[in-house]
Protein backbone atom coordinates (compact mmCIF):
# COMPACT_ATOMS: atom_id res chain seq x y z
CA UNK A 1 0.00 0.00 0.00
CA UNK A 2 2.60 2.42 0.98
CA UNK A 3 4.50 1.80 -2.50
CA UNK A 4 1.65 2.00 -4.21
CA UNK A 5 0.86 5.62 -2.51
CA UNK A 6 4.68 6.65 -2.61
CA UNK A 7 4.78 5.50 -6.38
CA UNK A 8 1.70 7.78 -7.17
CA UNK A 9 3.06 10.30 -5.24
CA UNK A 10 5.91 10.33 -7.47
CA UNK A 11 3.79 9.99 -10.38
CA UNK A 12 1.79 13.15 -9.68
CA UNK A 13 5.41 14.98 -9.05
CA UNK A 14 6.67 13.97 -12.59
CA UNK A 15 3.22 15.30 -14.60
CA UNK A 16 3.22 18.67 -12.20
CA UNK A 17 6.40 19.38 -12.94
CA UNK A 18 6.36 18.70 -16.66
CA UNK A 19 3.31 20.23 -16.73
CA UNK A 20 3.99 23.37 -15.78
CA UNK A 21 5.97 23.61 -18.62
CA UNK A 22 9.53 24.26 -16.17
CA UNK A 23 12.19 24.29 -18.82
CA UNK A 24 15.28 24.13 -16.88
CA UNK A 25 18.46 26.41 -18.39
CA UNK A 26 21.53 24.62 -17.56
CA UNK A 27 23.55 27.86 -18.81
CA UNK A 28 22.02 29.90 -15.83
CA UNK A 29 23.82 28.50 -13.42
CA UNK A 30 27.63 28.89 -13.23
CA UNK A 31 30.69 26.56 -12.64
CA UNK A 32 31.43 25.74 -8.80
CA UNK A 33 27.91 25.80 -7.79
CA UNK A 34 26.34 22.79 -6.53
CA UNK A 35 23.79 23.23 -9.42
CA UNK A 36 26.17 24.00 -11.69
CA UNK A 37 27.87 20.55 -11.03
CA UNK A 38 24.58 18.79 -12.05
CA UNK A 39 24.40 20.54 -15.26
CA UNK A 40 28.41 20.17 -16.07
CA UNK A 41 27.01 16.68 -15.97
CA UNK A 42 24.35 16.78 -18.32
CA UNK A 43 26.44 18.75 -20.61
CA UNK A 44 29.13 15.64 -20.39
CA UNK A 45 26.64 12.90 -21.05
CA UNK A 46 25.01 14.63 -23.61
CA UNK A 47 28.26 15.42 -25.63
CA UNK A 48 30.61 12.46 -24.47
CA UNK A 49 28.99 9.94 -27.42
CA UNK A 50 30.62 6.84 -26.00
CA UNK A 51 33.76 8.61 -24.45
CA UNK A 52 33.20 7.97 -20.58
CA UNK A 53 36.30 9.57 -19.28
CA UNK A 54 34.90 13.56 -19.15
CA UNK A 55 32.24 12.38 -17.23
CA UNK A 56 33.76 10.06 -14.66
CA UNK A 57 35.77 12.88 -14.06
CA UNK A 58 33.10 14.30 -12.33
CA UNK A 59 33.14 11.34 -9.72
CA UNK A 60 35.30 11.30 -6.52
CA UNK A 61 38.09 8.04 -6.75
CA UNK A 62 35.48 6.25 -4.03
CA UNK A 63 32.54 7.32 -5.87
CA UNK A 64 29.40 4.46 -5.69
CA UNK A 65 27.12 4.52 -8.97
CA UNK A 66 23.71 2.74 -8.74
CA UNK A 67 22.55 3.52 -12.47
CA UNK A 68 19.56 3.81 -14.34
CA UNK A 69 19.91 0.59 -16.52
CA UNK A 70 21.63 -1.62 -14.28
CA UNK A 71 20.56 -3.53 -11.48
CA UNK A 72 24.37 -3.31 -10.02
CA UNK A 73 25.99 -1.35 -7.48
CA UNK A 74 29.50 0.60 -9.29
CA UNK A 75 32.52 1.19 -6.86
CA UNK A 76 35.36 1.68 -8.81
CA UNK A 77 36.14 4.35 -11.13
CA UNK A 78 36.92 1.60 -13.91
CA UNK A 79 32.86 -0.01 -13.37
CA UNK A 80 31.84 3.26 -13.45
CA UNK A 81 33.87 3.88 -16.77
CA UNK A 82 32.64 1.15 -18.17
CA UNK A 83 29.10 1.93 -17.75
CA UNK A 84 29.11 5.04 -19.27
CA UNK A 85 30.78 4.02 -22.18
CA UNK A 86 27.86 1.97 -23.02
CA UNK A 87 25.49 4.17 -22.10
CA UNK A 88 27.15 7.11 -23.90
CA UNK A 89 26.94 5.22 -26.80
CA UNK A 90 22.90 5.26 -26.72
CA UNK A 91 22.16 7.86 -29.95
CA UNK A 92 20.60 11.71 -30.27
CA UNK A 93 20.95 10.74 -25.93
CA UNK A 94 19.67 13.93 -24.38
CA UNK A 95 18.61 14.76 -20.57
CA UNK A 96 15.25 16.64 -19.84
CA UNK A 97 15.43 18.47 -15.99
CA UNK A 98 11.76 17.83 -15.02
CA UNK A 99 12.35 18.61 -11.36
CA UNK A 100 15.83 19.40 -9.48
CA UNK A 101 15.93 20.05 -5.43
CA UNK A 102 19.40 21.19 -4.15
CA UNK A 103 20.73 21.57 -1.24
CA UNK A 104 24.23 22.57 0.55
CA UNK A 105 25.50 21.51 4.13
CA UNK A 106 28.95 22.83 3.98
CA UNK A 107 31.84 20.65 1.87
CA UNK A 108 28.92 17.85 1.10
CA UNK A 109 26.03 18.96 -0.73
CA UNK A 110 23.16 17.27 -3.12
CA UNK A 111 20.95 17.31 -6.09
CA UNK A 112 17.80 15.00 -6.66
CA UNK A 113 14.67 15.60 -8.44
CA UNK A 114 13.04 13.53 -12.05
CA UNK A 115 14.69 13.73 -15.36
CA UNK A 116 13.73 12.26 -18.53
CA UNK A 117 16.55 10.45 -20.89
CA UNK A 118 15.77 10.75 -24.89
CA UNK A 119 17.83 8.71 -27.08
CA UNK A 120 17.09 7.23 -30.65
CA UNK A 121 16.64 3.23 -30.90
CA UNK A 122 15.99 2.14 -34.96
CA UNK A 123 14.86 5.08 -35.99
CA UNK A 124 12.68 5.41 -33.35
CA UNK A 125 12.94 8.18 -30.20
CA UNK A 126 12.36 6.33 -26.88
CA UNK A 127 12.33 8.22 -23.35
CA UNK A 128 13.15 6.69 -19.78
CA UNK A 129 11.60 8.77 -16.98
CA UNK A 130 13.83 8.90 -13.78
CA UNK A 131 14.40 10.15 -10.58
CA UNK A 132 18.05 10.80 -9.28
CA UNK A 133 19.98 11.71 -6.29
CA UNK A 134 23.79 12.99 -6.72
CA UNK A 135 25.72 13.70 -3.47
CA UNK A 136 28.69 15.63 -3.62
CA UNK A 137 31.54 16.50 -1.75
CA UNK A 138 34.01 19.57 -2.15
CA UNK A 139 37.57 18.78 -3.13
CA UNK A 140 40.25 21.46 -4.23
CA UNK A 141 37.14 23.90 -4.50
CA UNK A 142 35.52 21.42 -6.83
CA UNK A 143 32.46 19.20 -6.30
CA UNK A 144 32.98 16.02 -6.72
CA UNK A 145 30.12 13.24 -7.52
CA UNK A 146 30.52 10.87 -4.57
CA UNK A 147 27.19 8.70 -4.90
CA UNK A 148 24.96 8.80 -7.75
CA UNK A 149 21.57 6.79 -8.17
CA UNK A 150 19.27 6.96 -10.91
CA UNK A 151 16.16 4.37 -11.01
CA UNK A 152 13.69 4.15 -13.52
CA UNK A 153 10.33 5.20 -12.34
CA UNK A 154 7.78 2.56 -13.05
CA UNK A 155 5.01 2.49 -15.75
CA UNK A 156 1.16 2.57 -14.57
Amino acid sequence: MIRKILLGACGIMTLVSAGCGIKFDKTKYSKGTVRGAYFEWIEMVERSKGNSDEVVDLYAKDAILMPTLSPDIYESKKQIRNYFRDFLLLEDLEVDTKELITKQYGDIAMNTGFYDFTYTSNGKKETIKARFDFWYKRENGKWKIVFHQSSMLMKD
